[in-house]
């Protein structure tokens, strides 16, 4: 069970932009960067016995583990601490069924590809749902391969918003080798 504080917040016709700590906790990262350079403000909180028991001080304020934060029509889904393993699919789920009824016009997933993946010199992939119609730069992505498989918090919310018909996009971005 989650529960989105405070209770009603709309986002209507905002963008939300989550990434995880997948490979290379490229997602996680990717997010945390452009809230601090757009100096997004927390916007909500999101509490559940399936969240670990920290708290963090950054700039001196309390932080707590999973927060939205927003700038203008773009909202941040931040998870400093990954959810129980064992509770994911419940958590991501119940996580997605509330982006769609508070009003959000799609949703941005990122994160991270093995290197030993790659398969040409581009530095990303894309995946997304039926409903999400690629533009801009995106209309010349290359799709990720058929047979990869994608898994975690990621799978979960692009098969719920896949079944529901809400437009999501994926993009891998390939970590550099070493």
């Amino acid at each position: 069970m989650i529960e989105v504080l405070p209770r009603g917040i709309r986002f209507d016709g905002c963008k939300l932009i989550a990434g995880f700590h997948g490979i290379g906790a490229t997602g996680y990262w990717t997010v945390k960067y452009l809230i601090q350079k757009l100096e997004a403000e927390r916007a909500a909180f999101i509490d559940s016995n399936f969240i670990a028991p920290i708290c963090s001080i950054m700039n001196g304020k309390l932080v707590t583990p999973h927060e939205i934060l927003r700038k203008g029509d773009l909202a941040f889904l931040k998870i400093d601490v990954p959810v129980y393993k064992e509770h994911e699919v419940i958590f991501y789920r119940e996580f997605a069924k509330w982006v769609v009824d508070a009003g959000f016009e799609e949703v941005a997933l990122v994160g991270g590809l093995d290197a030993s993946l790659k398969v040409d010199d581009t530095t990303y992939r894309i995946a997304y749902t039926r409903k999400f119609k690629p533009r801009g730069e995106l209309l010349e992505a290359k799709v990720l391969e058929d047979e990869h498989v994608i898994v975690g918090p990621v799978a979960i919310l692009l098969n719920y918003f896949e079944m529901v018909g809400f437009p999501v996009s994926y993009t891998h971005l390939t970590l550099p080798t070493n």
